[in-house]
C-alpha cells in the first residue's frame, strides 16, 4: 500500500513540475524579449478579382485580363495579362523583329506595384522597338520556375535569341522552398487574399534542394505549411517552431542550390544557341563570383530593397518606377543593345 502511495506521489510531482515548466518557460522567454508570432498585415485588392491563379506545375499563374490592383490600401497599379499568361508588353507591330528576348523572374520582373508601361521589360522594349521582349515574370516565382519555363520555350517554335534571368537574394530560400518561405506564401497569401484558399487549392509548387544537378520535386498548397496551434498567442510555441524551421534550413547549402540551377540554365541556352544573362538585382556576391568563374555572363544592378527612393516602402518593398528605371539602365547598358536606325 505504501509503495502505491509513493508511486502516486511521484506521478503527482512529475505532473506538477510539467505544469510549472510550461508557464515558467513562457515567462522566461517573454522576459528575454521573445513574442508570439505576429502576422504582418498585407492586403491585396483587385478589380476584377483573381489576377493570379493556382497552377499545378508552377504554383502560380497569371489570369488573362486587365486589372486594377491595390496593395495595403495605398499602392495602386494597373496590370494587363495577355492570352499567353504573361504581363503585357506594348510593342509597335509594324516594325520587323530582329531578336526575341525573354525576361524571366519573380514579382520584380513581373512589375508588382507598377503599371504596364513602367516595368523594366517594357522600358527595354520601348528603347529597342525592333526587338520583341516577353515578360514571363510571375509573383512568387523562384529560379526553379524560371528553369521550367526555359525548358518549355527552348523546345517551342518561338525559341528566344536572348534569355535574361533576373535573380534576387530572396530566391535563395524560394528555390528549395524552405519553411520560412512556405509559411510566408501559405499564411501570408491566405490572410491577404480572401479567395486564396479557393483559387490555390489545386496548385503545386516546384522546388529543388540538390547540388550539381537539378531534381524537381513538388509540394501541394494544402501541405505547404501550418502554424502549430497557439503560435499566435504563445512565445514558447513560436520559439520552438521557429527553431524547428531553422534547423530544417540549416542542412541546406542555399548558395550552391541556386548556383546549380543557374548554371544548368546557362548550359541549356548554350546548347540551343541562345544568349544567356543572369541579372543580379541586389547584391549576392558569393553567387556572382561563382557564376562568373563558370563562364556565366552576369549583369549586376545593385538595387537596395530597403531604399524608399527605389521601392514602394513603407507600404510594400517591391521596386517603384525609379527602381525599374535603375534595373532597365543596368541591363540596357551591359547587354550592349544597339538602337536601330528606323
Amino acid at each position: 500500500m505504501d509503495k502505491i502511495k509513493q508511486k502516486k506521489r511521484k506521478w503527482k510531482t512529475y505532473v506538477y513540475v510539467l505544469i510549472l515548466i510550461v508557464p515558467c518557460f513562457e515567462l522566461a522567454l517573454r522576459l528575454l524579449g521573445a513574442e508570439p508570432y505576429i502576422q504582418q498585415d498585407y492586403v491585396i485588392k483587385s478589380i476584377p478579382e483573381h489576377p493570379f491563379l493556382g497552377d499545378s506545375l508552377l504554383g502560380i499563374s497569371l489570369n488573362m485580363g486587365g486589372y486594377e490592383i491595390e496593395i495595403n490600401n495605398k499602392i495602386k497599379f494597373k496590370a494587363t495579362h495577355d492570352s499567353s499568361g504573361y504581363r503585357k508588353i506594348y510593342r509597335n507591330e509594324t516594325i520587323a523583329v530582329t531578336k526575341n528576348i525573354v525576361s524571366l523572374g519573380c514579382s520584380f520582373t513581373y512589375g508588382y506595384g507598377v503599371n504596364d508601361t513602367e516595368t523594366f521589360t517594357y522600358l527595354l522594349q520601348k528603347n529597342h522597338p525592333n526587338f520583341n521582349f516577353t515578360n514571363m515574370g510571375v509573383i512568387g516565382y523562384g529560379t526553379v520556375q524560371s528553369y521550367l519555363q526555359l525548358n518549355k520555350i527552348v523546345n517551342s517554335k518561338n525559341s528566344p535569341d536572348v534569355v535574361i534571368l533576373n535573380f534576387a537574394s530572396y530566391h535563395l530560400e524560394r528555390n528549395p522552398m524552405v519553411a520560412s518561405y512556405r509559411r510566408a506564401l501559405k499564411i501570408g497569401f491566405n490572410n491577404s487574399l480572401s479567395t486564396a484558399k479557393e483559387i490555390m487549392k489545386n496548385s503545386r509548387f516546384p522546388f529543388s534542394n540538390s547540388i550539381g544537378e537539378i531534381k524537381i520535386e513538388y509540394i501541394g498548397w494544402k501541405d505547404l505549411y501550418s502554424d502549430w496551434k497557439g503560435r499566435e498567442y504563445s512565445a514558447a510555441i513560436n520559439y520552438i517552431q521557429t527553431g524547428w524551421d531553422r534547423m530544417e534550413t540549416s542542412n541546406l547549402d542555399l548558395n550552391s542550390i541556386s548556383t546549380t540551377i543557374i548554371i544548368e540554365m546557362n548550359k541549356l541556352c548554350a546548347d540551343n544557341g541562345i544568349d544567356f544573362y543572369a541579372v543580379m538585382l541586389d547584391e549576392v556576391p558569393s553567387i556572382s563570383l561563382n557564376l562568373k568563374s563558370k563562364g556565366v555572363k552576369i549583369i549586376e544592378v545593385g538595387l537596395d530593397f530597403s531604399d524608399i527612393t527605389v521601392t514602394n516602402l513603407p507600404f510594400d518593398m517591391h521596386p517603384n518606377n525609379k527602381g525599374h528605371e535603375q534595373i532597365f539602365e543596368a541591363i540596357n547598358n551591359q547587354l550592349s543593345l544597339k538602337k536601330p536606325t528606323i
